[in-house]
């Protein structure tokens, strides 16, 4: 928050690598939780709602879409002050609604009914005014969603993973570059943080299971939205 000082905290933090290039992670949840623990009350609910926020990466298939529109609405009401902060929270979101579209119409299915919660973000109405086009005229605004469309179709799931997780980390990345000892590059260290976790515990073969677990779950018309692949 301004006029606070994160110098200790940022200094205490060890260095995380490029997650293509992690071999472990530098630091347990545990062991950052505890150094959460110097924050203010206020910052400190942040990043445990963050924290908690990102993990559906973890476990997306046993969150309900509802539970994660919860989580994205309550991380609103408490990023709304900090523009950058909800900026990356905007972008994450983004993401997910725009592959759960692609999946979506991978399955050949028509855009969603009026009253059907598929998505959440500011781009839910546009997608649906835009379903027939390839990028759902969003290529300039997301300029992965082409390769994101073309690693999809071809089932590379790996691919697919790294591609999202290198977009989220550069707008992490972009969020403490202003100033690398202020709450937001806090923020960002909490999300490349997450990114190296799921990587780490990412390989081929799961990717290529879970992948065609979400397809199965469209083909049954139970798609859960909100997952990465």
């Amino acid at each position: 928050m301004a006029g606070r000082e994160y110098y200790t905290l940022m200094a205490s933090l060890p260095a995380l690598p490029y997650f293509e290039r992690a071999s472990r992670l530098p630091i347990n949840e545990v062991r950052l939780r505890k150094r959460l623990e110097m924050l203010e009350d206020d910052d400190r609910a942040v990043t445990r709602k963050l924290i908690e926020f990102l993990a559906w990466k973890q476990q997306p298939l046993e969150r309900t879409d509802r539970e994660v529109v919860t989580l994205y609405e309550q991380m609103e009401r408490l990023t709304r002050h900090l523009p950058g902060a909800w900026s990356m929270i905007v972008k994450e979101i983004s993401q997910r609604t725009i592959m759960a579209a692609l999946r979506r119409r991978k399955k050949g299915q028509g855009p969603p009914g009026k009253w059907e919660t598929w998505g959440v973000g500011p781009w839910v109405e546009h997608i649906e005014l835009h379903w027939n086009n390839p990028d759902f005229m969003m290529g300039f605004t997301f300029p992965w969603i082409p390769k994101a469309r073309s690693l999809l179709e071809g089932g590379e799931a790996l691919e697919l993973s790294r591609l999202l997780f290198k977009e989220n980390w550069d707008t992490a990345d972009g969020l403490s570059w202003d100033d690398p000892f202020s709450f937001e590059a806090v923020l960002a260290y909490i999300s490349k943080w997450a990114i190296i976790s799921v990587w780490l515990g990412y390989d081929n073969q799961a990717a290529e299971k879970r992948f065609n677990s979400l397809i199965m779950e469209v083909t049954h018309g139970q798609e859960q939205l909100f997952s990465i692949g």
